[in-house]
Formats: C-alpha cells, structure tokens, sequence
C-alpha cells in the first residue's frame, strides 16, 4: 500500500468513525497535502472515486465541519498515536483501550501547550 492510500484510508476511518460516535460537529486536522487534493477536485479520478464518494458522504453527515491542514510538526501527537498503533498492532481505537500509559500525559501536556 503507498503513502497516499494509507493517508486516505486513515482519514477515512478517522471520520466514519465519528460518525459512527454521532459527533455532530468536527475540527479535523490533516498533514496530507494528497487528503486536501483529493478532496479539493471535483471530479476525483477513477483510484480514489470510492473513497472519494464514501468520505464525502460522511462528511455531510455532520451539522459542522471543517478540516485543516497544518504541518506535520503540528500533528506530532497524532503522529505519536499512529505510530505506537503501527509499532505495538494495535487493532482497536486507542481510546477504547483507555490508550497506551503514554497517551494521557501527553493529552495533558498538548491541552496545557494549546492554552
């Protein structure tokens, strides 16, 4: 699997599942400039049509929605999260799980850095 189907099916989980938690407002952030191509063309091409037409249909499930893009640097903990995912093949929602012993401390020292 290439980068950029990774990048879009980790996005597209990412927001099936909150419409799956019937979160009805969403801030999403993604580091992919290939996510904002995709979703920024009218006509998507015949690799990413399914997912295209799938995530776009979730997306207007919600009452709000807003996605932005921002430098990798400013998604570390995401990157933090997907790597420990890959590394220790986890296969549920770190959330779910209660998360691994690093997760919580490093919510605390994100929300701490953001105020």
């Amino acid at each position: 699997m290439s980068e950029q189907q990774a990048s879009l099916m980790a996005f597209s989980w990412a927001v099936e599942a909150m419409k799956d938690h019937k979160i009805r407002c969403v801030l999403m952030e993604a580091s992919s400039h290939y996510i904002q191509d995709v979703l920024n063309h009218r006509e998507p091409t015949l690799s990413t049509r399914e997912w295209f037409q799938r995530t776009h249909t979730s997306l207007h499930s919600f009452e709000y929605c807003e996605i932005s893009l921002v430098p990798w640097k400013c998604n570390s903990l995401a990157t933090e999260i997907a790597e420990s995912v890959t590394r220790d093949e986890r296969v549920q929602s770190n959330v779910a799980n209660n998360g691994p012993s690093w997760l919580e401390s490093r919510l605390r020292q994100e929300a701490v850095v953001a105020t």
